[in-house]
């Protein structure tokens, strides 16, 4: 694992990374989280979902009116429209399905709110490890596909399947660790609340460029 995690780049996303040049750093990084926060690891690993909405309600100061889907980090697409879904008038019940349905991706999120709100650095063994998951979810969907038309893949398919689930579900517990280290701190000196740089959401980032 640590091989393979060397094969990737820690570089910021490009000169236009959003999440580069900030002032801060994480409390903790994803490769740290599993020591020094055994237990909300172990919850994110086991209960993604239950942990993907306790900590965005958490990250939000628990003042629903400014949820809204995904936190408008993801475009609108087809009929996913965030801010548009029905968040304001019931937010808990819209978190609890993005938390339900898309439970990696909704920690995630709250982490790169986090990102936002306190001005937090990328860190560069953070890239890699999400870098190395990223690159697995892709291998795991090539060789799926590749399993509809050639028979003798599936099994080679499914092994694929169970370490991914591993590496995501593991994955998924260091962010539930590093966010929940991350607010408690930012609850102790009192920064848990608006963000201090503007939300690097798609829409909000093409105006600005605009």
């Amino acid at each position: 694992m640590v091989c393979c995690l060397l094969c990737f780049s820690s570089d910021p996303h490009g000169v236009d990374d959003p999440f580069g040049g900030r002032a801060n750093q994480f409390q903790i990084s994803l490769m740290e989280a599993p020591c020094k926060e055994p237990v909300w690891c172990c919850m994110g690993f086991c209960c993604p979902w239950c942990s993907a909405c306790y900590q965005r309600y958490e990250a939000l100061d628990h003042k629903m009116d400014r949820y809204e889907c995904c936190q408008g980090y993801f475009p609108g697409c087809c009929c996913f429209q965030p801010g548009k879904m029905g968040e304001q008038s019931c937010p808990e019940f819209c978190l609890c399905l993005e938390g339900c349905c898309c439970a990696v991706t909704s920690l995630s999120v709250t982490r790169m709110y986090l990102q936002d709100m306190l001005d937090i650095n990328s860190d560069p063994m953070d890239i890699r490890i999400i870098r190395f998951t990223n690159c697995m979810i892709l291998l795991s969907c090539i060789c799926n596909i590749l399993a509809i038309f050639m028979e003798e893949l599936r099994e080679c398919a499914q092994i694929i399947d169970c370490i991914v689930d591993c590496v995501v579900a593991t994955v998924a517990g260091c962010m539930n660790a590093q966010i929940h280290r991350e607010i408690e701190h930012a609850k102790a000196n009192g920064n848990l609340g608006i963000p201090q740089v503007p939300p690097t959401t798609p829409a909000r980032v093409q105006m600005k460029r605009k």
